[in-house]
């Protein structure tokens, strides 16, 4: 059976809906007054301007399409009805959109430093090394910047890859390198190696990052990522995690000379207003859970970041709809609890 488009679900009104018109419009009147055009809304929903000004307009939103008002002043009961159910429809349709979009990315301040970081290194040769806490955006964040800079072969941008603990050798790391970059797609270049044709194809106002770099300091393989940096003059980003200090501090002698030159930026943990962004784009506005993202986020190690906010609010919001009731501080406490209880 084809499943029914968006336009039939809002179409297909139940037998006997009773429209909450004051939360509908309500919800409405917020989405406005933070900035959403009511045109836009029109588009979306299909309900003309004009109605959704009448709607708002209303002395007595209670009464909207209510059996007792219908004759009242020409109204038409069951037009309201319909007009209020497919403006429920898109208002849910559009929560949830807002939803996966914060959860796929949100801006937080921690992220606009990180990528400004990165801004710094496509227009001046560096290189830097940022060591990040857990899930505090590094990953999500960089990969955007890249998508939004891309390195082509018309203008330097920026390459992003990660390394993995199956990037065991040299061969394999110049092999993500040329992958990252599409060395053999977007770049007529030459050289007797794979490595020469990447540090041939490199330019500057190109800018590599390396994700996860701590595989290359314990492989053994930072050796050819000097190389490159050494042999071209793009810009390279190191990043890694703040398992790699001790790493780094206990082989100073082979790492000291490569690391010396670079800029060193180190982030432990989010900061307090990276949690209330994320809340308020998931479209939060009660006070407590906000202050609750601001505490929960900074946490330093596993039990704090961005990552684990997202999983308690995802959790959080899951155990609620099990209750049939919305997300209080009380939930959102106990779904970040459960959340934590392995790293106690």
């Amino acid at each position: 059976m084809k499943p029914a488009t968006k336009d039939e679900l809002r179409a297909a009104m139940p037998k006997g809906w009773i429209a909450d018109s004051v939360a509908i419009l309500g919800r409405l009147e917020s989405l406005i007054a933070g900035g959403l055009h009511i045109g836009f809304i029109e588009r979306k929903s299909g309900i003309k301007e004009a109605m959704l000004h009448a709607l708002l307009d209303a002395e007595d939103r209670a009464q909207l399409g209510a059996h007792e008002g219908s004759g009242i002043g020409g109204r038409n009961y069951h037009e309201e009805s319909e007009h209020l159910f497919r403006l429920q429809c898109w208002l849910d349709e559009y929560a949830a959109e807002r939803h996966q979009k914060a959860r796929d990315y949100t801006e937080i301040p921690t992220g606009l430093y990180i990528s400004g970081i990165a801004m710094e290194a496509l227009e001046t040769k560096r290189l830097f090394h940022l060591i990040g806490g857990y899930g505090i955006s590094k990953t999500k964040t960089l990969e955007r910047f890249a998508q939004a800079h891309p390195m082509t072969h018309e203008t330097p941008g920026a390459a992003y890859f990660q390394l993995t603990d199956e990037d065991r050798t040299t061969t394999q790391v110049y092999q993500r390198i040329s992958d990252a970059m599409r060395v053999n797609e977007k770049f007529a270049v030459h050289g007797r190696s794979l490595g020469q044709r990447i540090r041939n194809a490199l330019r500057t106002g190109d800018l590599l990052i390396i994700d996860e770099a701590n595989y290359a300091f314990e492989r053994g393989s930072w050796t050819m990522l000097r190389d490159i940096f050494d042999g071209c003059p793009a810009s390279m980003m190191l990043v890694s995690n703040t398992t790699s200090n001790g790493f780094v501090k206990n082989h100073q002698s082979e790492l000291g000379a490569f690391l010396s030159r670079a800029r060193t930026r180190i982030i432990n943990n989010n900061q307090p207003d990276d949690g209330e962004r994320y809340a308020i784009a998931l479209g939060y506005t009660n006070p407590t859970i906000i202050e609750e993202a601001r505490k929960m986020v900074p946490r330093p190690g596993p039990t704090g970041g961005m990552r684990f906010i997202a999983k308690a609010f995802e959790d959080a919001e899951r155990m609620a709809s099990e209750r049939g009731q919305p997300v209080d501080l009380k939930i959102l406490r106990e779904a970040a609890k459960m959340n934590s209880v392995f790293f106690r």
